[in-house]
């Protein structure tokens, strides 16, 4: 039947097989399909991660056939001892808003009621938490713009 093998020529036939499965992995991917900075990873790469790392590969060998960095592999492989789970974490949505939606009709209102308001003045009756031209902004989102005034108006003489 099957020849008797020792424990150091089954730990051989392993990291055999490890390799093999490295290559097999390695082959199918090219340089082109390296993830850009900043990008999320894919659970497939997450769970190649784990396999590999539970198989005894190195994380420099799982990095360089998966195109991510030892610290990925690193960070992965961590949490999914701490948790049991390799997936990423749900995204928090992003930066909460300066000023509420409230606040801005407020402000909106105010500019329509008093249209000679400057911004400087908007800031500071609403103790808002941004600049004038932040401001302004936000207001020609909303479809109000303003006129740059003249400091004198122009004669009779001066006109065309």
């Amino acid at each position: 039947m099957y020849p008797q093998l020792s424990a150091a020529d089954v730990d051989i036939v392993i990291q055999c097989d490890i390799a093999i499965c490295l290559l097999i992995v390695c082959d199918d991917k090219l340089p082109s399909e390296e993830r850009a900075l900043g990008k999320a990873l894919s659970n497939e790469k997450r769970a190649d991660i784990v396999r590999h790392m539970e198989a005894g590969q190195s994380k420099e060998n799982i990095a360089e056939c998966l195109f991510i960095t030892d610290k990925t592999v690193e960070r992965v492989w961590k949490r999914y001892q701490e948790t049991g789970s390799y997936e990423a974490l749900p995204h928090a949505g992003g930066r909460k808003p300066l000023m509420t939606e409230e606040k801005m009709g407020q402000v909106v209102l105010k500019v329509e009621e008093v249209p000679d308001m400057t911004l400087l003045e908007l800031i500071e009756a609403f103790n808002l938490p941004f600049t004038e031209s932040a401001l302004c902004r936000r207001l020609m989102k909303r479809g109000l713009t303003f006129k740059k005034r003249h400091s004198t108006q122009m004669g009779e003489n001066e006109k065309m």
